[in-house]
């Protein structure tokens, strides 16, 4: 900045005298000192300037700059003097975007008293404000004075504030402000107009209470005081919206308070939760509910039993707890197939919520086991006629797309707090008192007593020690036989499976069969039993020189591939030189309906092989007749309850009359279960059966025993 030049001194008038004259040169002095003084303020005011300043003269000469100037354009060295042009050219041109910018307004027709304000940026991404003001002494232009602000900062606070509006904008979460005091929105963003439904101008209208139906406006101001009073600075909780088309969905809010500004206000950030709340729900339906029934499963069941057991005790009420089974259920499942089963499990879920009350709870425990809840029992009397619904409504025939098929249902019931003071001991005795029904003959329901926790531990130790029983030779057979009743001889007997238990005694079949077969041992067990069989039959063949025949049983479940044998079965009689029509297999009448294919398979690989095929028990289960042509069958057997009174029943005589000759026009044998006395036996041969076998021959005997009857060719 160039110095300023001492005032003139003031011209003295003729004939001054000398002291004036040293006061006019003091005065000259003191105003020196004064400009000095302000000039010096000047240099300090600019060089303290956090902008950078340039002043230009009307030669366009830099008259004066701060050092704040020299550091923005990176000029080492003095400028004043210099023409701005010339540092334009060497200094600003190259650091700037659009050098066109760094022109000076025109100085023709400007107004000396605007401003003129314009952005530069820079080539390293600062932004300036470059503000330019025409400097005057008095009415007369005599320069320019430039001030260059840095502004990048405000830019990009500018930009992100930009940006983070576009971004709540259009965020397709809710976002609000609302009054703390009134609690009107004083904003609401696009997610939020689109997820309700409403304008702003609706909104602005309202408040987070109207979108809340599950809360007034009493319980939202409780909610949002501790915000108010500090005590928290973030509510997060989970509630409930609801749209302006009524349907609700379930968010997730995170609300704060916000101090800034004249009035404090709240800012609501809202996440639309409905589709994790629905996979939630599924994954609890899924971990509570049976996929194939939509029953209850055994977890809810046992939490439900839990609470209304919990319930009883305080309120001193009673609980019925029945446990069902389907007969049947895995016969029919293994001959028509899983499909079938399926389709029957389904509908007898839904014939036991028929038969019990809105109020009471049906699960599904799983495979054909299901439960029933019974709360709130005025008296015992209600669970007998339940039950009764039960195995009526179970025992009416199911229709599986065409198949119809009959089933019945073994139900066992317990009392609360009689039988169990728990949920898991009340299930294990009405598992018990359902065992005792199937034990009864099925279809029925019978009450749980104490006497039946021995005969359920009796079953754990009878399936826990079969296989040991197996390999310590405890298993025989007994052979009872069979008599032609046209010649009187006997040249056939049924295979009867029996089991010594060495400290409980003889186990009757009936009580270890069934859980062979729950307990998937049936395998190993009719091996064995055909291996036996063979071994004696065998032998008889070859002692006698006769023609004898023996039958064995063998269980639906014995026809799933997993035990399939019938090629071994083959092959070993083969080997021993045994003829296949020597062995018959005696299966139940229900594996005629609908044979899957691995059933008919293995059953026409009997044929092939020249095994006959008998029908056991016939009469007693589907009644099937027409089912009789589908496959080879080569013996019908009477079911001994047909027999025993026919000699004093007419009925039941012209029934198994019509039976036999039913029989004998197809080409099969018949073979008459249960004889016990002369009598029945005349009336059989009149009606011409052809085999005969019970008590009044003989009983089941030990193998040795049925050999020597054989050598003697006694009856």
């Amino acid at each position: 900045m160039t110095a300023t030049p001492p005032p003139p001194a003031s011209t003295a008038p003729p004939g001054a005298p000398a002291a004036w004259e040293r006061r006019e040169r003091l005065r000259a002095e003191l105003e020196q000192q004064a400009n000095l003084s302000a000039l010096q303020v000047l240099r300090t005011t600019l060089e303290s300037s956090p902008d950078g300043i340039v002043v230009v003269d009307l030669d366009d000469t830099i008259v004066t700059c701060n050092r704040r100037y020299l550091d923005l354009w990176k000029i080492d060295g003095v400028v004043v003097g210099l023409t701005k042009a010339s540092v334009v050219r060497e200094f600003c041109t190259p650091m700037v975007e659009n050098p066109r910018a760094l022109e000076l307004p025109e100085r023709q027709g400007s107004d000396l008293r605007d401003v003129y304000v314009s952005e530069i940026a820079m080539k390293d991404g600062r932004v300036f404000e470059r503000r330019v003001a025409a400097q005057t002494e008095g009415d007369v232009f005599c320069g320019w004075v430039i001030h260059w602000h840095d502004i990048t900062e405000r830019r990009r606070a500018t930009r992100h504030r930009d940006q983070l509006a576009h971004v709540v904008e259009r965020s397709l979460n809710e976002i609000y402000l609302f009054d703390a005091k009134t609690l009107h929105f004083s904003y609401v963003n696009a997610g939020a107009r689109a997820n309700l439904g409403y304008t702003a101008e609706q909104l602005g209208q309202m408040t987070p209470v109207d979108i809340k139906p599950e809360m007034d406006e009493a319980q939202f101001r409780a909610m949002i005081a501790p915000l108010l009073s500090g005590e928290q600075e973030l509510l997060k909780f989970e509630t409930v919206h609801q749209r302006a088309d009524g349907s609700l969905y379930d968010v997730l809010v995170h609300l704060q308070m916000d101090t800034h500004g004249d009035r404090p206000s709240f800012v609501a950030l809202i996440l639309d939760i409905s589709e994790r709340k629905k996979a939630e729900r599924q994954i609890w339906d899924q971990a509570h509910y049976d996929t194939l029934t939509g029953l209850p499963n055994r977890i809810l069941l046992q939490d439900r039993l839990a609470q209304k057991i919990a319930q009883s005790h305080r309120t001193g009420g009673r609980i019925a707890v029945m446990f069902i089974d389907l007969d049947r259920f895995k016969e029919i499942n293994d001959t028509l197939g899983h499909a079938q089963g399926d389709l029957l499990l389904a509908q007898a879920a839904r014939r036991l919520q028929h038969a019990v009350r809105a109020s009471d709870t049906v699960a599904r425990m799983g495979g054909d086991e299901f439960v029933v809840l019974i709360p709130e029992l005025q008296e015992p009397r209600l669970a007998i006629r339940t039950a009764e619904n039960i195995v009526e409504n179970m025992g009416a025939p199911f229709d599986l797309d065409g198949h119809v098929v009959n089933v019945s249902a073994s139900v066992g019931i317990v009392l609360y707090p009689d039988d169990g003071q728990d949920a898991e001991s009340l299930l294990r005795c009405a598992d018990q008192a359902m065992y005792l029904s199937k034990s009864r003959g099925r279809n029925c329901y019978t009450f749980y007593t104490p006497d039946l926790e021995q005969a359920s531990q009796r079953r754990l130790r009878l399936v826990s020690q079969m296989r040991t029983g197996l390999a310590e030779q405890q298993f025989c057979l007994n052979f009872q036989p069979i008599v032609d009743l046209a010649t009187g001889m006997v040249h056939k007997a049924e295979a009867l499976l029996r089991w010594n238990h060495p400290t409980l005694g003889p186990i009757p079949p009936g009580e270890f069969i069934p859980l062979a077969e729950d307990s998937g041992f049936i395998g190993d067990l009719g091996e064995w039993v055909f291996e036996e069989a063979l071994q004696w039959l065998a032998r008889w063949r070859e002692l006698t020189g006769r023609d004898v025949q023996v039958s064995i049983n063998k269980s639906p479940l014995q026809f799933q591939a997993r035990y399939r044998r019938d090629h071994v079965w083959v092959q070993r009689m083969r080997q021993r030189g045994v003829p296949g029509h020597a062995l018959t297999i005696e299966i139940t009448e229900g594996l005629l309906i609908d044979v899957n294919e691995a059933t008919q398979e293995c059953l026409l690989h009997y044929r092939d092989a020249g095994i006959q095929v008998a029908i056991d028990d016939f009469g007693v289960g589907y009644s099937a007749l027409s089912y009789l042509n589908r496959l080879d069958i080569d013996f019908l057997k009477i079911d001994r309850s047909f027999v025993q009174h026919i000699d004093t029943r007419r009925a039941d005589l012209t029934l198994i009359e019509a039976i036999i000759k039913m029989a004998h026009a197809l080409g099969l044998k018949v073979v008459a279960e249960g004889v016990e006395t002369a009598q029945q036996l005349e009336l059989l041969r009149q009606i011409e059966c052809d085999f005969a076998q019970g008590y009044h021959f003989a009983r089941p005997m030990p193998a040795k025993a049925f050999e020597a009857m054989l050598l003697d060719g006694r009856t």
